[in-house]
């Protein structure tokens, strides 16, 4: 893993959390990520949004599939919640190209967490 650059932010992920601080790195691509990584590491790193699917929970509220690819072309999926979609959203386009902070998958599960925020690159 290349030397990444550490941003601390102060970001809300979500409902239960409340307010964290946290350490971003910054990668250009997912390729960067270590290894020993867990899901409660968060990264930066650019991307283009090819679609969006929106997709409902158990209790009929919606969230969202944000599929993206990286630097070196590599195709992942982002899950956006309905609270985070309501001022995210409008940047989260097909072919924008942004900047996301994310969290790595929990165990079971594919998609990246989207945290803090979304910038256009």
């Amino acid at each position: 893993m290349t030397t990444n650059e550490k941003i601390w932010t102060k970001e809300h992920d979500n409902a239960e959390d409340g307010a964290l601080w946290s350490g971003v790195s910054s990668i250009p691509c997912l390729s960067d990520i270590s290894l020993d990584a867990t899901p409660q590491d968060a990264f930066s790193l650019g991307v283009r949004i090819e679609d969006v699917a929106e997709r409902e929970t158990k209790n009929g509220d919606p969230y969202y599939f944000v599929n993206v690819r990286d630097g070196e072309n590599v195709r992942f999926a982002i899950i956006v919640w309905q609270w985070q979609w309501a001022r995210l959203g409008a940047l989260l386009v097909e072919g924008a190209e942004v900047v996301v902070n994310v969290r790595l998958p929990e165990k079971g599960y594919s998609a990246f967490s989207l945290v803090g925020s979304v910038t256009r690159s």
